[in-house]
């Protein structure tokens, strides 16, 4: 039953996510989505391989790690290009945006190396416990950088139906549950490991449908889509003529 709960939660993202790349394809959206449709293939493509070889333990095991260490790094990628995406018509708030996001993830990355290195660890391994503080890091940094990334968007009334935002929820939903996953492995134990496996795919099978949800469907007339008021362009203004100063 646990296999077949597995491959099942192994099997579906590779399909929705293969439907969701054909869309951004057809639908010309992969020149302002290109990491992420990136991300979308090099996904697809490692759970193939991983489902193929799931029976072969060491060699599993070792593909997982490295395959979730170049997902990390795609993943920070796909964030940027979201908030590059949502900010796109104010080219001024979001020159001062990025300046921010940029020392918001220094400061992030900073606090989460740290606490990782202090925190105690109930891993079966000193390899585990290296690679689950790793991984725990990296998703305090990303749900530092998602919240903030809302944040955001929320103070400058940027519009909750566009594309960029249902990838961003779709990623804080599979980084809080990935958090969560992570750390009650780190701290508990191996005990907790069957609950692992199925959480981390479980969660991120939640991500890949939400992502459906927003990208699947035509995208929405300019008139439906108002990316903000008067007051966001007057920021932008104000903040240009500031710069240019």
């Amino acid at each position: 039953m646990r296999s077949f709960v597995l491959y099942f939660l192994g099997i579906t993202p590779i399909v929705v996510e293969s439907v969701i790349i054909t869309a951004l394809l057809v639908r010309k959206l992969h020149s302002e989505y290109r990491w992420f449709l990136t991300y979308l293939i090099f996904d697809a493509i490692v759970s193939a391989v991983l489902l193929a070889i799931i029976h072969h333990t060491d060699v599993y095991i070792w593909c997982y790690w490295i395959s979730e260490a170049v997902s990390a790094c795609l993943q920070f990628l796909v964030i940027a290009e979201v908030y590059r995406n949502l900010l796109l018509r104010y080219p001024a708030v979001q020159r001062l945006g990025t300046l921010l996001f940029r020392w918001g993830f220094v400061g992030l990355l900073s606090l989460a190396v740290l606490s990782a290195l202090q925190a105690p660890s109930a891993a079966d391994s000193r390899f585990a416990a290296v690679v689950l503080s790793l991984e725990e890091s990296t998703r305090i940094v990303q749900l530092g950088m998602l919240l903030s990334l809302f944040l955001f968007s929320s103070l400058l009334g940027l519009n909750w139906k566009q594309e960029a935002v249902g990838i961003a929820i779709g990623f804080t939903l599979n980084v809080v549950t990935d958090l969560a996953a992570v750390a009650m492995r780190n701290y508990v134990g191996p005990s907790l490991h069957a609950a692992f496996m199925v959480l981390k795919p479980a969660a991120f099978n939640c991500a890949v449908l939400v992502w459906a949800v927003y990208l699947l469907p035509a995208r929405r007339s300019a008139t439906e889509i108002r990316l903000p008021n008067l007051k966001l362009r007057d920021w932008d203004r104000a903040l240009a003529e500031l710069m240019a100063s």
